[in-house]
């Protein structure tokens, strides 16, 4: 991922993954407390500067109901890093596997019930290797 960064990101920036925030001071309430994102683009110690946040998922043989849950709360995981007061510029949710349908219904499910926003979570959806990705923003 580094290796595609803008030149300008490499000495601004770093790739971390799953950064423990359950005692950060400011990152609190609605999806933050006890959050680790799968990985973080930011500059460590500076709330200013937070980039992305993203998660990524497999989509396996496991119960639906499950993985609909799984998906939908780190989906409002991504939305509340995007908002006050972490403040991440985007949020990319990665899926990976076939049946990026099943995911798009989880995304209206989820907005259908709460009313929530994800204009600012970007789906990635890899469905089989040697494919390229698919990127749609979340609206």
């Amino acid at each position: 991922m580094r290796m595609h960064w803008p030149e300008e990101w490499t000495e601004s920036f770093s790739l971390a993954g799953e950064i423990d925030k359950s005692r950060h001071p400011l990152i609190r309430g609605e999806f933050l407390d006890n959050a680790k994102p799968d990985l973080l683009i930011h500059k460590p110690g500076i709330m200013g500067n937070n980039l992305a946040a993203i998660e990524i998922k497999s989509l396996r043989e496991r119960r639906q109901s499950d993985e609909c849950t799984q998906f939908q709360r780190d989906l409002q995981k991504l939305a509340a890093f995007c908002n006050p007061p972490a403040n991440y510029e985007q949020g990319f949710f990665i899926v990976f596997g076939e049946a990026g349908d099943r995911v798009r219904r989880y995304i209206q499910d989820l907005q259908h019930r709460t009313g929530r926003s994800f204009a600012r979570v970007t789906l990635c959806h890899h469905a089989r290797p040697g494919e390229a990705a698919e990127f749609e923003p979340i609206t």
